[in-house]
């Protein structure tokens, strides 16, 4: 299996308090645990946009820290490999951020001393598929190629639509190479995750358990913000204001590598950012969230 993003809560269990806490939760007996409203196919959506919408805008609050992650493969040229899919040496899973072209440029640096060449150049998935599958089995050496794209198991290279019962797509993907490995070469990419999207019950979110209160913080404020006439509607605002202020002060202090509290000497050493009532505030200066 490739890495995963192993902490933070699931889609479900965020679906799950939105839809406690919007009042559209179902008992799956009387007087019994809250559940997703899985009769109704458009509360789920309107769920599910709401929490991609809130998700969506956390992800671009900041250059978060988490949102530059590497990932190494390394190729099997048995189609052996944890990673080989199918059992084709020219087919590697990927975790479900690395479902976007990597940074600069969207190449993939060679690390070993097998390689003659620096890196794997970008071609679109559909092409380097199709150059696998006209060659065969008669196309090996040093890949020079590479592609990203969704795929279902057995063969197959297009979306799966998984049996979750909500109507959601669970996805994998898949990097595709050619011409097909003949050695164990180690290759290496750095990704950027800020549009990666939630879509599968399962799934978990890709900043950790340390901004699960943010995200489902965003979610909530996405399902009240335009239900003006909602009585819940300012305090859910203000939870969102105050997670997500939490939230980058924490990251604040751990891109600068500090330890305590981040203080300015100007305020007599009160601590910064703060929060009131009204909003988030960095250095007397109030920081508005959309």
């Amino acid at each position: 299996m490739p890495p995963v993003i192993d902490t933070g809560l699931t889609v479900g269990e965020i679906l799950l308090e939105m839809a406690g806490r919007y009042s559209i939760a179902e008992e799956v007996t009387a007087g019994g645990p809250l559940s997703l409203p899985a009769s109704n196919a458009e509360n789920i959506r309107m769920l599910l946009s709401a929490l991609n919408r809130g998700y969506s805008r956390f992800l671009n609050r900041r250059e978060w820290s988490f949102l530059s992650r590497p990932l190494q493969i390394l190729m099997d040229p048995n189609g052996i490999g944890p990673l080989n899919v199918d059992g084709d040496p020219a087919r590697y899973r990927l975790p479900e951020w690395a479902c976007i072209m990597p940074e600069g440029g969207g190449g993939w640096k060679y690390v070993d001393t097998l390689s003659a060449y620096g890196e794997v150049m970008p071609m679109p998935y559909e092409d380097v598929y199709s150059l696998l599958q006209s060659a065969g089995t008669s196309s090996t050496g040093t890949p020079m190629y590479a592609g990203i794209g969704p795929y279902t198991a057995g063969g197959g290279h297009a979306r799966s639509v998984g049996g979750n019962g909500l109507g959601m797509s669970d996805t994998d993907w898949e990097l595709v190479l050619y011409p097909s490995p003949t050695a164990a070469y180690l290759i290496r990419a750095t990704f950027n995750m800020r549009s990666h999207k939630l879509v599968s019950v399962n799934q978990r979110h890709i900043a950790g358990s340390q901004n699960d209160e943010a995200i489902t913080a965003e979610g909530i404020w996405a399902l009240y913000e335009s239900d003006v006439m909602n009585p819940e509607r300012d305090g859910a605002k203000e939870a969102r204001d105050e997670a997500v202020g939490l939230a980058i002060a924490r990251d604040v202090k751990k891109t600068l590598g500090m330890k305590g509290q981040i203080t300015d000497p100007a305020t007599g050493g009160m601590a910064m950012p703060r929060l009131n009532s009204s909003g988030l505030f960095v250095n007397g200066v109030e920081m508005v969230l959309e």
